[in-house]
């Protein structure tokens, strides 16, 4: 398995169930990590626990995602670990995470500081 500390993830679906086991598991391995919720106390009690950051809102809104990856490259320069889809599951509705325009965006975001700022 590769070193994964200090490396950079965004997990969402990060209040309860494989988002949280994950974001859990990433921060002990040393990955810096953004949260990503609906329910702000969730998030902040499981960032106290982690020491992760914590971005708040509803991915239904492809706006809501661009900001969400543009503020962990704020923070964090570059994110190595994009997981957008761990809140979708066998009761989660027909809807898909939205896909921010050229969505290879984890691909450019990997390689530079420069280039994790063009992704949009």
């Amino acid at each position: 398995m590769p070193e994964l500390k200090g490396k950079t993830a965004i997990v969402t679906g990060a209040t309860s169930g494989i988002g949280r086991a994950v974001a859990e598991q990433l921060a002990t391995s040393g990955v810096k990590v953004m949260l990503a919720g609906r329910n702000a106390s969730k998030l902040q009690e499981l960032a106290a626990t982690t020491n992760a950051e914590v971005w708040t809102g509803d991915l239904n809104d492809p706006k809501r995602c661009d900001e969400l990856l543009q503020s962990a490259v704020d923070r964090f320069r570059t994110v190595d670990i994009p997981l957008p889809e761990l809140t979708l599951g066998p009761s989660t509705p027909s809807r898909r995470f939205p896909k921010p325009s050229g969505w290879n965006w984890a691909a450019r975001m990997s390689r530079s500081p420069a280039s994790s700022r063009d992704w949009c």
